[in-house]
């Protein structure tokens, strides 16, 4: 599918901490380059993070975080006005937030997060107070409002409109207490056994349905895909911070993202989580580009 992609660095790890992740714009651009003609390129300059918890949110960075968000949701609506496909390096999963409002200001749009970890604590039962512990519940409503209501544009993302997939940290929530992302009205399709090459086939078809096959009043405008690098197995991205057991190879990786990325319906995507710190010789790095132009441009 021939778009107009315009690439836009935020290498924001307020959300986060200062582990490498803030190099991954950097990294990847170059990689990304060799195959894919940018229409634009931009960056979101990151903001100074901070190590302690919010006395109000329990979330560490919230202000920052509110402030680089609103930054990011103004690129997003530039691009989308221009007819552009943006494409958004992290930095963390706390981007998704500014992602999120930028959509809602067009309408109402779906969201795939292709995860390894639900990232739907609340603020308190989070054992880091690390956005990206949260942001899935904030991108679609619940936490502090400061986060979730920027601009009166609360929820940024309808629970029914999200879908998570690849997600396998389900011991570990229960473990730390955490309310269970499959008591809300999120399309959930967990990872936590491997899947079969036909599974996944039909986990897919019926994520793309659930996003593309809504009548009258529950008409999306088009979804935003996110892309977690940890939704990898470890054996494949070892890269990354909180590494979870299980995932997918790069096989059914390149499999999701040309089903998804062929879609017309899907409007922009953001990658986050990769650490170039722990990718020394920079062969993961190659490997992880190549699948992603694979997806957005097609296989050379």
């Amino acid at each position: 599918m021939n778009r107009n992609i315009s690439l836009i660095k935020a290498p924001s790890i307020l959300g986060l901490r200062p582990t490498g992740v803030e190099r991954m714009p950097d990294t990847l651009e170059p990689l990304l380059g060799k195959r894919i003609n940018f229409v634009g390129r931009d960056i979101i300059s990151p903001l100074e993070y901070c190590e302690e918890r919010d006395k109000d949110t329990g979330i560490k960075n919230t202000s920052k975080i509110r402030q680089y968000s609103s930054k990011l949701s103004y690129r997003i609506q530039q691009e989308m006005i221009k007819g552009n496909f943006p494409l958004v390096l992290g930095g963390d999963c706390s981007i998704t937030l500014g992602i999120a409002l930028g959509l809602k200001k067009f309408g109402r749009y779906g969201f795939i997060s292709l995860d390894g970890h639900a990232d739907f604590y609340r603020p308190l039962e989070s054992p880091t107070g690390e956005c990206a512990d949260i942001v899935f519940g904030l991108i679609t409503g619940s936490g502090p409002k400061v986060l979730t209501d920027i601009d009166g544009k609360c929820p940024y993302i309808r629970e029914e409109d999200a879908v998570l997939f690849g997600y396998r940290d389900i011991k570990e929530t229960i473990k730390n207490r955490s309310r269970d992302v499959r008591d809300s009205r999120i399309n959930c399709f967990s990872f936590s056994i491997m899947k079969t090459s036909s599974e996944l086939e039909r986990m897919t078809d019926s994520a793309i349905e659930y996003l593309t096959a809504r009548k009258d009043e529950n008409q999306l405008n088009g979804f935003w895909l996110h892309l977690d690098a940890d939704v990898l197995r470890s054996e494949d991205m070892p890269a990354v911070d909180y590494k979870v057991k299980g995932g997918l190879d790069y096989v059914g990786l390149e499999y999701i993202l040309s089903r998804l990325l062929k879609r017309k319906e899907c409007v922009g995507m953001d990658v986050t989580i990769f650490n170039p710190n722990k990718d020394k010789d920079g062969k993961i790095a190659k490997k992880f580009s190549e699948v992603i132009c694979d997806g957005l441009v097609g296989k050379v």
